[in-house]
């Protein structure tokens, strides 16, 4: 199956489509650069502004008539704060909150009924290749965590986000090394409070 993987808005929605190609390649799928070519379309989406909600449903509505016949499923923060106007008014085939976000390749296939090629014997699961980085981009991002423990008034992205969560160190330096050896120079660690990371672990970076 061929699957096209986009997003707007913040560095973060960026390095969880990385997580997503890795787990859509070790189900067997391959990535395709365009909406048209796509069997799978996924979009994480952004709220962080009025603009951004627009922006968003316009972004789903332009891959829809683009390529009809591909199945559609929205992520991210509109997705998460709107999930019945998403579903309904932008005829989504799935929505796949913030929360659950991490499993999106497991929870698609599940929902949609997507089975692995045939033939498929998940050899590519140990491939270290970044799909998306397979076309000379030499930055990544890389979420370290994810949420936040402030309630500022003014700022939707904790709802959205909800409680900070972060990764392990070594799950992250995991992740860092295998960007290296598939040719990146350059990590950016990135999440929505990453001054706060380790406040759920006990543990800080310094």
């Amino acid at each position: 199956m061929n699957v096209h993987l986009t997003a707007i808005g913040c560095r973060l929605n960026e390095a969880e489509l990385e997580n997503w190609s890795r787990q859509f390649r070790e189900q067997g799928h391959q990535l395709v650069a365009g909406p048209e070519q796509a069997d799978l379309v996924v979009f994480n989406s952004c709220a962080v502004t009025q603009q951004a909600v627009r922006s968003s449903r316009q972004y789903v509505r332009r891959m829809k008539r683009s390529n009809p016949q591909a199945k559609m499923v929205i992520s991210g923060c509109y997705a998460t704060l709107d999930e019945k106007e998403a579903a309904a008014q932008l005829e989504v085939d799935l929505v796949v909150s913030n929360q659950h976000k991490d499993r999106l390749a497991e929870i698609t296939a599940h929902a949609l009924d997507i089975a692995a090629p045939e033939g498929y014997d998940g050899i590519e699961a140990d491939v270290p290749v970044m799909p998306l980085f397979e076309r000379g981009r030499q930055r990544a991002f890389v979420k370290i965590q994810d949420g936040c423990r402030h309630h500022c008034t003014y700022c939707i992205v904790t709802v959205a986000r909800g409680e900070e969560r972060s990764r392990t160190v070594q799950d992250i330096v995991d992740e860092v090394n295998q960007l290296v050896d598939s040719g990146v120079q350059e990590a950016v660690l990135t999440g929505v409070h990453v001054g706060g990371y380790g406040s759920d672990l006990g543990a800080k970076i310094t």
